[in-house]
């Protein structure tokens, strides 16, 4: 985990003052031991936490929010973890569609931890 913070925080340096933002997409601190705890931490980002930035009452009322909110980041950290994840691997998608020229290429601003 800490090449992957490490990784995050090089980002930050290469934005020159501006705060990257950040999509935290995966499994929720419950079940995850708080794990975007850490990267909230870094300072110098902008973190979008779909648990607390998003209207979580329906998927009429997320969805859209944490589609904006994925194509708006500059960086997405997931985290898939050990329980079905599918809403994190269309997230990883969408992300990898927006930040990439052609089917298969990679994206370094894209951190699957």
């Amino acid at each position: 985990m800490d090449k992957k913070v490490d990784k995050l925080k090089s980002y930050s340096l290469e934005a020159n003052m501006k705060k990257p933002k950040v999509y935290l997409a995966g499994q929720a601190n419950m079940y995850e031991n708080d794990w975007k705890e850490d990267f909230k931490k870094l300072g110098g980002f902008k973190c979008y936490d779909w648990e607390f930035h998003s209207d979580q009452s329906s998927p009429d009322a997320f969805y859209p929010d944490d589609l904006r909110a994925v194509k708006d980041a500059e960086i997405l950290v997931a985290n898939p973890g050990v329980a079905p994840s599918e809403a994190t691997w269309i997230e990883i998608g969408y992300f990898l569609a927006n930040n990439t020229e052609k089917p298969g290429d990679t994206c370094e601003k894209l951190i699957i931890i």
